[in-house]
């Protein structure tokens, strides 16, 4: 069955690397109630061009003609019943996003979709791009748990670096890679999992489930982070990003071998994505069409 959006307004805004801001919004519901690795449906009302100076107040009825994007939940303040959700101007529903004021109202859905698991003493927690936002919101969760954290968190280059001086304070360990090499360690994200894996596979890793591997990014990233977890033994909980339209697992858009991402997903565990042969391969685009990656 469908579901309203209800109205939640935005608090706050703050940019964070080229073209990426981190939308704060209040929303007792979210800030309460969702785990890492989740997300909310975000409709995004009007062109922000027609809003002028004057903010809107919405009503249900007002969301019959918006827009929506599913956005990973980066941020929640119970204390304050606030979240926060961190967005990348990529294509036409972004970039009205990008324009909207502190005090403007969106419509949201949510919190959706199945967490990370939070289940190990050991987390690697393994990032590229934007797949870093839902990490941070982990990484805080398993601080406040006393976890203990390593970091492995990949950028094309430092101008899209994010969240990296606020994860330094949670994470025991953080290797911070780019691609050109502008910050911290040059070359692909993978590599340094890779050889942190190897340069610590007589440590322990990958004995009993007191090690965990969370991963969110790019899917060709992930299916190499996936490889390496089952070479070296190492369980892993991956997030997926699909084309998600109704979030509620009715269309079909976001399915994957039989799973549909909004429900069973985003996040899956080790014994699920083995399952998935589309992984890395093909995806569906917003008209349906299978595509290669």
């Amino acid at each position: 069955m469908f579901r309203t959006p209800r109205p939640t307004r935005i608090i706050r805004i703050v940019d964070e690397a080229e073209k990426v801001k981190t939308f704060y919004l209040q929303d007792a519901k979210v800030a309460r109630s969702s785990k890492a690795g989740q997300f909310v449906l975000v409709w995004v009302p009007f062109p922000a061009n027609k809003l002028g100076e004057k903010k809107i107040d919405l009503d249900a009825h007002d969301f019959e003609l918006l827009d929506q994007i599913p956005m990973s939940i980066s941020f929640t303040d119970p204390a304050n019943e606030s979240f926060g959700i961190t967005v990348k101007e990529t294509g036409e529903t972004t970039s009205e996003l990008h324009k909207y004021p502190v005090g403007q109202d969106l419509g949201i859905i949510g919190p959706l979709g199945h967490s990370f698991s939070y289940k190990a003493d050991t987390c690697i927690l393994v990032g590229g791009g934007m797949g870093v936002a839902p990490l941070r919101f982990l990484a805080s969760e398993l601080a406040a748990r006393k976890r203990k954290l390593i970091g492995i968190m990949g950028f094309r280059t430092k101008r899209e670096m994010l969240f990296v001086e606020e994860m330094r304070k949670m994470f025991d360990e953080l290797i911070v890679t780019t691609d050109d090499g502008s910050y911290g360690e040059k070359g692909f994200v993978t590599s340094y999992f890779e050889k942190y894996l190897g340069e610590h596979r007589n440590q322990g890793l990958g004995r009993g489930p007191g090690i965990v591997v969370c991963s969110c990014g790019p899917e060709l990233m992930l299916k190499k982070v996936l490889n390496l977890c089952e070479q070296f033994k190492l369980r892993a909980e991956v997030s997926l990003e699909r084309y998600i339209h109704c979030g509620i697992g009715i269309c079909g858009f976001c399915s994957i071998n039989g799973y549909r991402v909004c429900r069973d997903g985003p996040v899956f565990p080790s014994a699920r994505l083995r399952k998935i042969k589309d992984l890395g391969l093909f995806r569906k685009n917003s008209s349906g069409k299978k595509e290669n990656i």
